[in-house]
């Protein structure tokens, strides 16, 4: 007698089958291209972390190898960690395999402030590095085309930027006498930044947020 599986348990041992794939063959190849962590969180979304240098081969791998065919990036965005002074930014890349239903999370850590572009690779990652340079500063080497996107050409700093002052060094404003935009710049005094991310009270240890 043959047992009917339901949509929802067939979908989730595919997912458990393309799992137990992927991490064998990440196990083969990681002589190759070396990673340095592999996990899946509570979403069954699987998660590699490994140095940049490493970037542009394994996201290639990842696109074109039969077992991974992760062909779309679905967002590229970046992470400010002030409280880590040798490791300040992440760059995450989102990836789909639309043939596994399958995502993929990929994480570098932008060292000197900097990754390699992956444009050529994934298309879409045109405009995510161009938002990256303009909101972090963080800058994607060999980009055929960097531009500001969200803020104007002559804006100074990074705006995602942990370090970034709240109220900005500019006052933006349309002058309704002289009908154009005034610059002017703010000469408010930054106190009120607390970099210190760990602070003693009562003994204990608090991390800010």
């Amino acid at each position: 007698m043959k047992t009917r599986l339901s949509p929802e348990c067939f979908n989730s041992l595919t997912v458990q089958f393309f799992h137990n794939q992927f991490l064998k063959s990440a196990a083969t190849h990681s002589s190759i291209i070396p990673v340095n962590n592999i996990a899946i969180d509570t979403f069954y979304t699987i998660c590699v972390s490994l140095d940049k240098t490493y970037l542009r081969s394994y996201l290639f791998f990842l696109k074109y190898h039969v077992l991974c065919q992760y062909d779309l990036l679905t967002d590229l965005t970046g992470v400010s960690n002030v409280s880590q002074e040798d490791k300040p930014y992440d760059v995450i890349y989102e990836l789909l395999s639309i043939r596994f239903n399958n995502r993929l999370r990929v994480k570098v850590q932008a060292i000197n402030n900097s990754v390699s572009t992956v444009s050529d690779i994934y298309l879409s990652a045109n405009w995510s590095e161009c938002e990256l340079w303009d909101m972090y500063g963080i800058y994607p080497e060999n980009h055929d085309r960097l531009i500001r996107l969200l803020t104007d050409y002559g804006f100074e700093g990074h705006p995602l930027r942990k370090d970034f002052p709240l109220s900005g060094y500019y006052d933006v404003r349309y002058n309704e006498f002289k009908k154009r935009v005034i610059i002017d710049k703010l000469e408010l005094g930054q106190e009120y930044r607390i970099f210190d991310y760990k602070v003693s009270s009562d003994n204990r240890l608090f991390s800010k947020v």
